[in-house]
């Protein structure tokens, strides 16, 4: 069987921000020190499809091929209106974003019942091929100030114009094997399980970013660009000046450190078994070797501005225990405790020196390679 999807989605949030500082006595203003109005429109085009292919022998073998596609596209238009900064400029910021993330992955897994030494038993197989894709074609933010009574104008002397432009393709190669066999020491549902997980992931990340400079020299003063981005940008950016003449250059803003490529390698065996010595407990007792690494190909600049493959590798190589107790007390009320060991890992784009616009909020974040 098969399914498709489609969904639009249109909302608009507004909100208000208040920013106190603190006094050099450590107390709080009784009055916000920044403060404005956000005014944001989310636009979501999502669409989809499954599709299922199974096949059944004897009720002893099953297969099944799951073939999944998802594209989900948003587009955000923020506007910030408000007093901002320890100098308190009236400011109106305009970001205005645009990113697509697509999905396509093909899985083929089964099972097969056997018996072994007559105990019943189940084998569980099943292989993953998963590609994703990140792309944000150009993130954009400009931003007017307006002075007294004056008009807004188009002032850059502040971070202005900037653009941004991120991919991230990533590419994933998994499996596993499961073995369980039913033990019937103390009860019919009693079993052991062994196997393992073996997966493979690749990240090739690409960030640019870009902003358009204001000539120092120019004909044209900041406090002249009071028409709306559209009109700046068509009479003042587009024209085929001569290039001494020209009131704007594109600078680059991007550093080395925004590119790196990825790689994630992970074998992790396990054995877990399920007991209940009384009748209204149920034990469960596992552990899990991971044998994990992380690396990251850091593009930095070298001597002689050569660029750098610098590696960073973070490694996993333990024993993770867990144990999980289940005490029935009656048919409506339970008892659990349960412990385990466990990690977290930073994300591939957390791992590095590369900085990144925050996804919802209006921040940019840098990566930390120590973590």
């Amino acid at each position: 069987y098969g399914n498709y999807s489609y969904a639009q989605d249109n909302n608009y949030v507004p909100e208000e921000f208040n920013k106190y500082y603190f006094a050099v006595d450590g107390t709080q203003h009784t009055e916000p020190d920044e403060y404005g109005t956000i005014d944001q429109v989310v636009s979501e085009v999502a669409h989809g499809g499954m599709l299922n292919i199974g096949y059944n022998y004897l009720d002893v073998l099953r297969l099944k091929y799951t073939k999944l596609y998802t594209k989900n596209s948003v587009k955000t238009t923020r506007l910030l209106d408000g007093i901002i900064g320890s100098d308190q400029s009236h400011l109106t910021k305009y970001y205005l974003n645009w990113e697509e993330r697509e999905m396509n992955v093909d899985q083929f897994s089964g099972d097969f019942d056997y018996q072994i030494f007559d105990l019943n038993s189940n084998f569980k197989f099943g292989f993953e091929y998963a590609t994703a894709e990140l792309y944000q074609p150009n993130d954009y933010q400009y931003t007017y100030i307006t002075e007294g009574d004056g008009l807004p104008f188009n002032d850059n002397k502040l971070p202005n114009h900037l653009a941004n432009r991120l991919s991230s393709d990533d590419t994933l190669d998994a499996m596993y094997l499961k073995n369980r066999h039913t033990l019937n020491l103390f009860d019919v549902d009693e079993y052991i399980e062994y196997g393992i997980n073996i997966s493979s992931k690749e990240r090739i990340s690409r960030q640019n970013k870009y902003k358009l400079d204001k000539v120092g020299d120019s004909f044209i003063d900041d406090t002249q660009l009071v028409q709306d981005i559209d009109t700046i940008y068509s009479s003042f950016v587009l024209p085929d000046y001569p290039y001494e003449l020209r009131p704007f250059l594109i600078a680059s803003q991007f550093k080395a450190e925004d590119y790196f490529d990825g790689y994630v390698d992970e074998t992790s065996p396990y054995v877990s078994w399920m007991s209940k010595p009384l009748e209204n407990v149920e034990v469960v007792l596992g552990v899990r070797y991971v044998d994990l690494e992380q690396t990251i190909y850091q593009y930095k600049e070298g001597p002689g501005r050569l660029i750098e493959r610098v590696p960073e590798t973070l490694s996993i190589d333990d024993y993770f225990p867990s144990i999980s107790v289940k005490y029935k007390y009656s048919e409506k009320q339970y008892f659990d405790f349960a412990a385990s060991k466990t990690y977290i890992m930073p994300d591939m784009r957390e791992f590095t020196e590369g900085e990144y616009f925050h996804p919802t909020d209006i921040a940019t974040v840098v990566g930390n390679p120590d973590l």
